[in-house]
């Protein structure tokens, strides 16, 4: 029976290529974190409400996790099939870390690995340790040691109608002393669409509103 290989691959079409690992992680790790914050100025004593009239509190808990994972690179000979360490790197941060414009970050890519093992999200970190080398100092063995969080909620939509038609109702209009994250509880009683929402309106920067401006607040994905 053939090994099973794990892969990393552009999750939308790309100019990257698929990547097959010459020699599969010894393990990989899953770490869950709850991490509470405080939202707006602790010595704010004003109370914020929601559209609804209920209060809305200070200290959220924003739940993540995030994929953790070694991968080998070895040509040596020791490994069949393997590739030059410099050649097979540099595809990998082509693929994991280089900057796309359309979406202003990383791309998406999808790890998978047997039936255990299904990730579709961003690397956010890329540590490479190189190992062994040759009478010339090229590497001949290296290590990459890569973190990725998922992708990020996609729950929201926007109605192909259009931003200007009549139907959609939410729109609000920056007021001081707002932030993204708060407009969001208020229309949707979480904060965690404050990505989304500033993508839909074509923020690069979340934090990046001012009062008077009219914010778009798409409706929820079915």
């Amino acid at each position: 029976m053939a090994l099973n290989k794990m892969k990393i691959k552009p999750y939308k079409r790309s100019n990257a290529t698929e990547l097959t690992v010459s020699i599969n992680p010894e393990s990989y790790q899953i770490n869950y974190n709850a991490t509470t914050k405080e939202r707006g100025s602790p010595s704010r004593k004003s109370r914020r409400v929601s559209v609804s009239g209920d209060e809305i509190p200070r200290r959220v808990t924003d739940h993540t996790k995030t994929l953790s994972f070694d991968v080998w690179f070895d040509c040596t000979g020791a490994v069949p099939d393997s590739k030059d360490v410099i050649q097979e790197i540099a595809a990998l941060r082509k693929l994991l870390v280089m900057y796309q414009g359309n979406i202003h970050s990383p791309r998406l890519v999808e790890v998978y690995w047997g039936r255990g093992l299904s990730w579709r999200g961003q690397c956010t970190k890329m540590d490479i340790s190189y190992t062994l080398f040759d009478a010339k100092g090229n590497p001949l063995r290296a290590k990459a040691s890569l973190s990725f969080d998922p992708e990020p909620n996609n729950k929201l939509r926007v109605k192909e109608k259009g931003k200007s038609s009549p139907d959609l109702t939410h729109v609000r209009i920056v007021r001081d002393g707002d932030h993204l994250p708060l407009m969001c509880y208020r229309i949707y009683n979480d904060s965690s669409y404050y990505l989304q929402v500033a993508k839909v309106n074509g923020l690069t920067n979340f934090m990046d509103i001012r009062p008077g401006q009219r914010i778009f607040f798409p409706p929820l994905g079915d």
